[in-house]
Order: structure tokens, then sequence, then C-alpha cells
């Protein structure tokens, strides 16, 4: 269990952080799996169907209209979670309020998964776990 200094030392740190979406993402996670003593992320490898808990996980989307394009997990943990960093100083929370950009990414989640083949969408619009 960390210590409470080292929690407040970690947040003094972090509490200002600004910058892109990616420009601090992967530091600020490996930064709190070792206060949290656990395991960071993996080395990606070359064989993404190995690479079980790693940064910037590849998937492929499969759009509506047929399409595929490509996107990038920020942080993957198969059978576990699915991190998704966002800027504090992102445009679409200011412009559209502070509801609307979570609930966009929860969505990106959701497709995520299904790219992943670890959810699916029901014949209602929901989804389920695979």
């Amino acid at each position: 269990m960390p210590d409470p200094q080292e929690i407040t030392a970690f947040i003094d740190r972090w509490r200002d952080a600004g910058g892109s979406e990616r420009a601090n993402h992967q530091l600020f996670f490996s930064e709190l799996c070792a206060l949290l003593e656990v395991a960071p992320p993996n080395p990606a490898t070359r064989d993404e169907a190995q690479d079980a808990y790693v940064f910037e996980r590849r998937v492929i989307f499969h759009n509506a209209d047929g399409s595929t394009g490509d996107g990038f997990i920020d942080c993957y943990r198969r059978g576990c979670f699915v991190l998704e960093a966002k800027s504090t100083q992102d445009k679409t929370i200011h412009e559209q309020g502070l509801l609307s950009a979570p609930l966009k990414r929860v969505a990106e989640i959701l497709e995520t998964l299904t790219a992943l083949g670890q959810a699916r969408k029901t014949e209602d619009g929901q989804y389920a776990a695979v």
C-alpha cells in the first residue's frame, strides 16, 4: 500500500499537467502503476494477438458502410480494462459540456471492444460481453 506522502506527491506532480491527449498518458500510467505497486504494461510485440497488456494496442474498426479503419487503444489489458486518455483541455468538453465528451468516449470504447471481439452489439442496440 502506498505511503500517503507518496500519494500526495503523485497528485501534486500531475495536478497541473497539460499538453495533448498523448503527451503524458504513458508516463502518468506507468508512474501510477509504480505508486500502486502493480506491473506496468509490457512492450508491444510484432504479434498483436500476444499483446495482452500494452500501450497503443492497434484495432480495426468495422464501420456500418462496410469500410474499415485503424484505431488505437491508449492502454489495453486483455480481460481487464481499456484505458483511453483524455486531455483536460479537450475542446469537446468545453464546447459541448462535461457530459457529452465522456459519453462519446464510452461509445468509442464499446466500439473498440467490439473490434477486438470482446463485445458484440445486440439486436436492440445494446452491447454484450463475448
